[in-house]
């Protein structure tokens, strides 16, 4: 398969460059060892995390994405707002962190299908910089969510994920018209 595409982009005068290319597995047969899988005749680099668009996709026996990274960007990030800015109020602090730092946890949120220990993950660190801008305890971030306006971020994911899938059910793509229709 991998020679098939190497022929036609080939005619495309492309060629796929061995030391950028690497191999995941996901599926069943995920943990086992892929041997002699060659572009161009030399091999292939099989590894358990791949980065593609941002994201760190790993080797499991279903899709499944490293939360890990996106964890950490958003405290780095948080963490240097809140180390410069800490003589600003709560609000404008939540406002610089919702526009500027809360996107790093909702990149690619609406794609993906979340699992709940996933969803509490991605909850927990938002709330965490909340409860550290607020300086109060988790339990009371639902009042202040309420009084400002905002949800909850694992509201926010399954609402777009949703949204995703609405939109999707009216593409002109009938493959993408089915799987969204069979996932709502």
């Amino acid at each position: 398969m991998i020679d098939i595409c190497c022929v036609e982009l080939d005619k495309l005068d492309m060629k796929l460059n061995v030391k950028k290319s690497q191999l995941v597995r996901i599926g069943r047969s995920h943990n086992k060892a892929v041997h002699g899988v060659l572009l161009n005749g030399r091999p292939i680099a099989c590894i358990n995390e791949l980065k593609y668009l941002g994201w760190y996709i790993l080797s499991a026996k279903l899709f499944k994405v490293s939360l890990h990274y996106m964890h950490v960007r958003f405290f780095q990030c948080f963490n240097s707002i809140y180390g410069k800015s800490h003589s600003f109020r709560e609000p404008v602090m939540q406002h610089l962190v919702n526009v500027h730092r809360k996107p790093y946890l909702l990149y690619g949120a609406d794609v993906i299908n979340w699992t709940r220990s996933e969803l509490a993950y991605i909850n927990v660190a938002f709330n965490t910089g909340m409860c550290k801008i607020y300086k109060v305890k988790f339990c009371l971030l639902d009042d202040i969510y309420k009084y400002t306006g905002q949800s909850d971020i694992a509201d926010t994911i399954v609402s777009r994920h949703r949204n995703f899938l609405y939109s999707a059910q009216y593409s002109h793509n009938v493959v993408v018209k089915n799987l969204a229709t069979a996932m709502l």
